[in-house]
């Protein structure tokens, strides 16, 4: 990280266990992630990169993820590698 990344930045959200296979196709309903709430419309576990200047977040590309809105004063500034 490139700054300190709170959860009012909209960090980056990781949905555990969906980088199989069997999980995008449960999850992708018509190329939009829909099917990954349960039943009772219950959200799948998620964490966020909370991060701090100079650490990094390391996932599997096919793990599904996404940003979220930055909603404080600060821009959001990343870097991919």
């Amino acid at each position: 990280a490139l700054q300190d990344v709170t959860r009012e930045m909209g960090p980056t959200r990781f949905v555990r266990g969906t980088h199989t296979d069997p999980a995008h196709a449960a999850a992708l309903v018509d190329g939009d992630a829909t099917g990954l709430a349960t039943a009772s419309g219950t959200p799948p576990p998620s964490c966020v990169a909370l991060l701090q200047t100079g650490d990094a977040a390391l996932y599997d590309g096919r793990l599904l993820h996404c940003g979220g809105a930055n909603r404080s004063d600060a821009l959001r500034i990343l870097f991919y590698l």
